[in-house]
């Protein structure tokens, strides 16, 4: 009845019946034809902002997912700035490996940065000495739900110890909205905690750590990159349970590929330096001065930052377009409290590609960037993140603090508001909020 309406009231002001129908089956026409046409650009990324990507993959057919997935992940990447400040950056940006003339624009930049030295006294501890091969034993595998290789890793870690838990119980504690696409290693500190157990996050891990770790009965959790067919790049976590020198590898629990994965040395190196050899030790209280031992000078944060910022600058020395060494350069300067420089090294990870998931993750830029004023800078990464992953709560923390700082604090609210309703155990995020009152 209501679309008939309008057609009688065409006719009532003289327009012609037939010609009238014609024009809007032409009309029609023409208007599946257009969305036809652009139905390649359009349909993949309505689709995907609407349903999240584990029900597509579940129980999409395959021909569906062929048009959601058309363009390749792995192909994108996460956009540079086009700002004065990232301009000039790029002219520096050599003068951070003592070398100026290696900046992308060719420019002098300013003296090369004099990095702060370790002594003698404080090396890192000598891991040479460690059986050739070695396995735990005592875990109960669980496969991940979708996103959820945090939880389930954890999971399979606890009931090592002989913790009693689910990934259910640890999802709905680290990412109470279940759309959550990342866990940071923080949160599964805390859910450690809770259960009585011990835990702790470093940065800058080798291999050699890792096998003594194994072989003193401490099986790590790592970060890594992750690469998954048409779905590209991701950051994933595995519980390592076991090495040998023998095949040159490392037995993984892995959530996702399923239980003793193995994982050849290379390998773990190559994708463990996308999140700067992050790892993470789970322990009895009992034993705290026992993984102390282990992890040494390195349980001093600046010790350990120092470290990662040298090793950094010699990785790139032989590497110099590695745009992860780049981004780990700026976390290292970051946490050294070098912002200037952090900001620098993060745009050169930009200019040089980063997967597009890389924010998702890790969080560095935003805070170079608003240490140094780049306000605009945070809130246009912050918008290309939300973009693709509307449930971070951390890029909505990061744009409110843009605003804030920018003394827009009615927009920082709004932001800080968001994240917290994304997740409710946002402990920053909930302070800020608290603070936007006064």
């Amino acid at each position: 009845m209501n679309v008939n309406k309008p057609v009688r009231q065409v006719i009532r002001i003289g327009w012609p019946r037939r010609p009238y129908i014609a024009g809007t089956s032409l009309a029609v026409s023409v208007g599946f034809l257009i969305a036809a046409m652009l139905m390649p650009i359009w349909l993949p990324s309505l689709v995907r902002r609407v349903i999240p990507d584990r029900y597509i993959v579940a129980y999409a057919p395959k021909p569906v997912q062929a048009v959601v997935f058309q363009q390749e992940d792995s192909e994108r990447l996460l956009p540079t700035s086009d700002s004065i400040g990232s301009a000039l950056s790029r002219g520096r940006a050599g003068t951070l490996l003592g070398n100026p003339t290696a900046g992308a624009s060719g420019l002098v930049g300013p003296a090369a940065y004099e990095p702060t030295t370790v002594s003698d006294v404080d090396v890192a501890p000598d891991y040479s000495e460690v059986p050739a091969s070695y396995s735990l034993s005592g875990f109960t595998h669980t496969y991940q739900g979708w996103n959820n290789c945090g939880p389930a890793t954890l999971t399979t870690t606890l009931s090592y110890w002989g913790v009693a838990t689910s990934q259910a119980e640890v999802a709905a504690f680290v990412k109470p909205n279940p759309e959550d696409r990342n866990v940071r290693p923080d949160e599964l500190v805390a859910f450690a905690q809770s259960k009585g157990m011990m835990a702790i996050v470093r940065v800058n891990g080798s291999a050699s750590l890792l096998k003594k770790l194994i072989s003193s009965g401490f099986p790590p959790i790592i970060e890594m990159g992750f690469e998954v067919d048409k779905l590209g790049w991701m950051g994933h976590y595995v519980v390592l349970t076991a090495y040998s020198d023998d095949t040159k590898a490392f037995t993984a629990q892995d959530s996702y590929l399923g239980p003793d994965h193995r994982i050849p040395y290379t390998e773990l190196e190559n994708y463990w330096r996308h999140f700067n050899r992050t790892y993470l030790v789970t322990f009895d209280p009992k034993q705290a001065l026992d993984v102390k031992a282990i992890i040494g000078s390195d349980m001093d944060d600046r010790l350990m930052w120092t470290r990662s910022l040298e090793a950094t600058r010699q990785h790139l020395d032989v590497a110099a377009n590695d745009s992860f060494g780049w981004f780990n350069l700026g976390t290292s300067l970051v946490a050294l409290g070098k912002f200037d420089d952090a900001a620098v090294a993060y745009d050169q990870a930009r200019a040089l590609g980063l997967p597009w998931r890389m924010l998702w993750y890790q969080f560095g830029p935003y805070e170079a960037y608003l240490a140094v004023g780049r306000f605009v800078d945070v809130r246009d990464l912050a918008d290309v993140v939300i973009a693709d992953n509307i449930y971070s709560e951390e890029a909505y923390y990061y744009k409110g603090q843009a605003y804030a700082l920018d003394g827009k604090i009615a927009e920082a609210r709004a932001q800080y508001e968001t994240a917290t309703q994304y997740n409710k155990h946002y402990l920053i995020a909930l302070e800020a909020l608290a603070a936007s009152d006064h």
